[in-house]
């Protein structure tokens, strides 16, 4: 009995997948045809096309090659709406810069000013004067520090914000380590060389004079002259022996270099060539054995690397 249910079985799903087939067919072939009849109507119609466009080449062959009219009011109307689009796109970015905001919000309005001692603070404003009322955003830290170091007496200026509506700006003036009378007139100069005019009023100096020098300073250069880099030389080192400092007076220039003048009898020192360093610790040696008064008219003779020669006064 079971055979023919296996057979009955075997027959419905042939019937089954018979049918299925059928189905498939019937939708697929009649597409293939339809195809291949647009495919045959596509190029009847180009060949078609292909006489037209041969008669119309020959046709304008004599004539000119002109570009139409609505072509270029197309192109003229793409190239507008271009530019509407493109200002649209400006304006939206114009509304999310920050910039415009930033310029009428943070304004300058103060500017403090620190360590103007020897330089009077009005002539550090007068300097600023175009910065008031600029927006912070548009201030050039750098180029107001720079107009600032112009001054001779100005060795650094730092200047920063100090929002909203403030600068402020440190100063770091020029120290006299000594001064030059020339022409009647008193020039600082400082460590690194650099001449200053002359200081303030009741400006508290205690440093060696320079006299005797007769070439050209000008306030803001540096000195070039030989004579003069010696005596500064010589100051810087006997700054760093408070006897020595504290002992010597005067630097004069002479003929061939420079003459020191120390001690309550102006007592002459005649530098050598050798290290500065070597006479300033030779000089303070002396001073502390020997002591720092001297006879009018002695002399000090420091031209020997090992050993200096005094000459007193009295003995002419």
């Amino acid at each position: 009995m079971a055979r023919p249910v296996r057979e009955k079985r075997k027959i419905g799903r042939w019937i089954l997948l018979i049918l299925v087939l059928g189905l498939i067919g019937w939708k697929i072939v009649p597409s293939l045809f339809d195809s291949s009849n647009d495919t045959e109507i596509q190029i009847a119609q180009t060949e078609g096309m292909s006489g037209e466009i041969d008669a119309a080449v020959q046709d304008d062959e004599n004539e000119e090659i002109t570009q139409p009219e609505p072509v270029q009011e197309n192109l003229a109307n793409a190239i507008t709406e271009d530019d509407e689009q493109t200002d649209t796109d400006s304006s939206d970015a114009a509304w999310w810069d920050p910039r415009p905001w930033l310029r009428r919000t943070f304004v300058v309005e103060t500017i403090y000013i620190n360590g103007a001692l020897s330089v009077p603070e009005d002539t550090v404003r007068l300097s600023l004067d175009s910065v008031e009322g600029t927006p912070m955003i548009d201030v050039s830290l750098h180029e107001i520090a720079a107009r600032i170091q112009h001054h001779p007496r100005i060795e650094r200026a730092i200047v920063r914000r100090r929002l909203p509506k403030a600068l402020v700006v440190q100063i770091y003036e020029r120290r006299e380590e000594a001064l030059i009378v020339h022409d009647d007139d008193l020039f600082g100069l400082d460590a690194d060389g650099v001449v200053m005019s002359m200081p303030p009023a009741g400006w508290p100096l205690d440093v060696p004079i320079i006299t005797g020098f007769s070439g050209e300073l000008v306030p803001g250069d540096t000195i070039g002259e030989p004579q003069l880099a010696t005596a500064l030389d010589w100051i810087l080192e006997a700054g760093n022996l408070p006897r020595v400092s504290d002992w010597i007076s005067e630097i004069h220039m002479v003929t061939d270099g420079i003459e020191l003048i120390g001690g309550p009898g102006a007592c002459r020192v005649i530098p050598g060539e050798h290290s500065a360093v070597l006479q300033v610790s030779a000089l303070d040696a002396f001073l502390e054995e020997r002591g720092s008064v001297f006879e009018p008219g002695s002399e000090i003779d420091l031209s020997f690397p090992k050993f200096l020669i005094v000459r007193n006064g009295s003995n002419g």
